[in-house]
């Protein structure tokens, strides 16, 4: 079953893929930074600790390559009669930021409320990396903004806990060196 839904997904996706690119580091880093004033969200405030933890975590999950793809097997506890079970899903992961089709991107593949970022999976795997941080942008602010209730939904967290792995939560702090002071 996993190999026909990769390679449902490699031919679905075949244009998106040929059309990816690897950025570095310090191009992604410009980019954030380049971002015009108020696009990160309210309360949140772009410093290089944060910009570190998410770039580190793109350089572990997709090298920093737009066109990545993989799949992940999370799994989910929930209660069943009197007993606690484990629930296996799989979801596939799109683009440099690994974003997941179950909460943000629709791929066709699954069925997917899409009501994060509100574009296909396949938009998350070409050369034009402005939507994946837009969207990765908006999942901070979704955090922030609903706080606790968010917590609340495992989902969304598993999606959150992807995305600031806990070997990035305390990243280098000579991460930038390599780049030249913008």
């Amino acid at each position: 079953m996993r190999v026909f839904v990769c390679l449902f997904l490699l031919s679905a996706l075949g244009c998106g893929l040929a059309e990816g690119r690897v950025v570095s580091k310090c191009e992604l880093r410009q980019l954030f930074k380049e971002l015009p004033v108020g696009s990160w969200p309210k309360g949140q405030e772009m410093t290089d600790n944060l910009l570190a933890k998410i770039l580190c975590h793109v350089e572990k999950a997709s090298g920093f390559n737009t066109s990545s793809v993989n799949l992940l097997t999370p799994s989910r506890k929930h209660q069943s009669s009197s007993e606690e079970e484990e629930e296996e899903e799989e979801w596939t992961l799109y683009g440099l930021f690994q974003l997941s089709d179950h909460l943000v991107c629709s791929s066709g593949a699954t069925l997917s409320p899409n009501r994060i970022c509100e574009v296909f999976c396949s938009d998350l795997l070409d050369d034009d990396i402005q939507d994946d941080i837009s969207c990765v942008l908006k999942l901070i602010g979704k955090l922030l903004e609903n706080g606790s209730r968010w917590r609340r939904k495992g989902e969304f967290m598993r999606m959150v806990k992807l995305l600031f792995q806990p070997d990035c939560n305390h990243p280098n702090p000579d991460y930038f060196n390599e780049c030249q002071v913008a």
